[in-house]
Order: C-alpha cells, then structure tokens, then sequence
C-alpha cells in the first residue's frame, strides 16, 4: 500500500498544507498529517507499514528533524523492506541498486557530520 506523510507545525516557513498534501495523496492511497513537532500520528504510521509498502513524504525537510533522524528512519524502513519517496527532494531509497545507493550516501553524510572538525575523530 502506499502511505502518504506530512508534517506541518507553526513555524515562520511559508508554506501550504493543502498544495502539500495534494502532492502527496498524487501517490498515496492513505495520507497521514502532523501538526506537532514530536510527530505522534508518524509513530501510529510507522507501526501501520508492511514490507512492500511505500511511504511518501513531501519533504525531507518536514519528514525529519535532522540528518540522523532521517537517516535512522530510512535504515529501519529500509530493513523492513518498506520504500521510501520524498517527491520534491527526488529522493527514494528502496531495494534498488540506487535505492541502496543513496541510503549509503546519507549514511556517509551522518557519519561526515559527526566528525570532529579540529582532529577528523568521529563523536
């Protein structure tokens, strides 16, 4: 099945909820809205996925709060065999050979970040 994510709380970013989540439901049968940071209706949706199900979100930006929460979350989708879609960022991390290549990508970019910039050490 495909699930569709968006998480959208005040913030000073412009942005339009209803243009974002008509993107989405585009390739989602089943959309799912936040409206708070800590996401509650995200951790419903995470229990819901199946393998072989897909979940889009519209952004990255507004999918995760960081670089390794995205990263942590794209390793358990990904271990559960669930596909991954953010539509405006390009990004889908899946099975595929490029699905994997990009997970590897960020999974480089998490472990860059926490390097320590004075010595190279990691944190």
């Amino acid at each position: 099945m495909n699930y569709g994510y968006v998480n959208y709380f005040i913030s000073n970013i412009e942005e339009d909820l209803d243009t974002e989540v008509a993107e989405v439901k585009k390739k989602a049968e089943k959309v799912i809205v936040d409206h708070l940071s800590y996401r509650p209706n995200f951790k419903e949706l995470m229990e819901t996925l199946k393998e072989g199900d897909t979940l889009y979100a519209y952004s990255v930006s507004r999918f995760a709060s960081g670089l390794t929460d995205l990263v942590d979350t794209l390793k358990i989708l990904n271990d559960r065999k669930i596909s991954f879609v953010s539509i405006t960022d390009h990004l889908t991390v899946d099975q595929s050979e490029a699905g994997q290549a990009a997970l590897n990508a960020l999974i480089v970019g998490q472990k860059a970040i926490k390097a320590d910039p004075n010595h190279g050490f990691y944190a």
